[in-house]
């Protein structure tokens, strides 16, 4: 795609192939935003994650960058470190590089959060062409 001198980057969420997660957890990843795809400037990267009731990701962790995620939708648990968090519409939660964290959602229904990585980089492996 490419970023013009001047002009806004503009992408809408039907525009996004999500990646369906092939861990039982079965959440669904769209990168919305990576210079890696889009020719934006370097150094930040989101998307949005949408994880269905009963299922709890598996932990992971960033060797450098850090992860942050805003929930807009659902309840459910964050896991960093050895910190279990509530999470619900409006809390924001950031995980530091070389951190295990993983999305727990006990359900009912779903769990969508905003995620964001600084400096961009581990949303490349999460880009669908």
């Amino acid at each position: 795609m490419g970023q013009e001198q001047g002009k806004p980057f503009v992408i809408r969420r039907d525009q996004v192939k999500p990646l369906i997660a092939t861990t039982a957890d079965h959440r669904e990843l769209r990168v919305m935003l990576s210079p890696e795809r889009d020719g934006t400037l370097p150094g930040v990267a989101f998307g949005v994650v949408e994880m269905p009731g009963g299922f709890t990701a598996a932990p992971h962790q960033h060797e450098v960058e850090q992860e942050a995620w805003y929930f807009f939708e659902g309840r459910g648990q964050i896991k960093v470190g050895d910190e279990l968090i509530d999470v619900q519409p409006g809390t924001v939660v950031a995980s530091p590089p070389k951190t295990p964290h993983q999305l727990i959602n006990p359900g009912p229904g779903m769990l969508k959060a905003v995620f964001i990585f600084t400096p961009s980089g581990p949303e490349k492996a999460l880009i669908v062409e």
